[in-house]
């Protein structure tokens, strides 16, 4: 709670099914999405998606690798 308002931004990991879904019910609840995600087409697919729906909802992205970071390999 910030001067008496709720805050609502909330962030997502990953842009996946499930964070898509979750994306779309935040956005619809009129919530500040936070995408957090390492492929960037699919975080501007998700919101280009969401952003046609409802248009006057605020999507911030951060594309990054948590596994390049750490030097994992992935499948």
């Amino acid at each position: 709670e910030t001067n008496g308002e709720i805050m609502k931004r909330i962030g997502i990991v990953g842009a996946g099914r499930f964070g898509t879904a979750l994306a779309e019910s935040l956005a619809r609840a009129g919530t500040e999405v936070l995408l957090l995600d390492r492929n960037l087409q699919k975080s501007l697919k998700l919101e280009e998606d969401i952003k046609s729906r409802y248009p006057e909802t605020k999507i911030s992205r951060i594309i990054l690798d948590l596994f390049e970071k750490i030097g994992a390999k992935t499948n």
